[in-house]
Parts: structure tokens; C-alpha cells; sequence
């Protein structure tokens, strides 16, 4: 119950697009442990939105979700990682 605000706190920051991204990203994340922007683009195949990935990104940075450790992110909580990983990732 603690983390649900993480997780209802990005329908009302992003549009639909980039909440579906948010989520997503979060996932990959969780599920790699660190993952590279390089690495995110390849996988999403969206190299199209690189500019929107990358405002994705700096809101979930900002929110703190995640943090870059060159040149990977990672989550700033294991714990939050490891309730991310369990409840929202399919």
C-alpha cells in the first residue's frame, strides 16, 4: 500500500502515451537492475522519440523513481525496485 502513490502518481503526471512509456521503462529497469538509454531505445525500438523518451525519463528522474549512474539507471530504492518488479511489471 505504501508504494501505490508511485504508481497512481504517473496517470496524473503523463498523457497516455507516456505514461504507457513510464510504465514500461520503470519495468525494464526493475527487471535488468540497470539498464543504458542506448539500451532502452533498442529495446522500446523507438528511436523516432528519442526526445520523448528522454522527457520521460527526466520526469522519473526528477520524481525519484530512478537515477543515472552513468551511463546506466537505476532505481533510487531496492525496495521500491523490488515492489515495481512484483506488482507492475507483466
Amino acid at each position: 500500500i505504501r508504494f501505490n502513490s508511485y504508481y497512481y502518481r504517473l496517470k496524473g503526471v503523463f498523457s497516455e502515451e507516456d505514461y504507457d512509456l513510464a510504465i514500461e521503462i520503470l519495468c525494464l529497469i526493475a527487471e535488468k537492475n540497470k539498464i543504458s538509454k542506448k539500451d532502452l531505445l533498442e529495446i522500446l525500438e523507438i528511436e523516432e522519440t528519442k526526445q520523448g523518451i528522454a522527457s520521460v525519463l527526466k520526469s522519473l528522474e526528477y520524481d525519484g523513481y530512478i537515477h543515472l549512474n552513468t551511463p546506466n539507471y537505476r532505481f533510487n530504492s531496492p525496495i521500491l525496485q523490488a515492489w515495481w518488479k512484483k506488482y507492475n511489471c507483466h
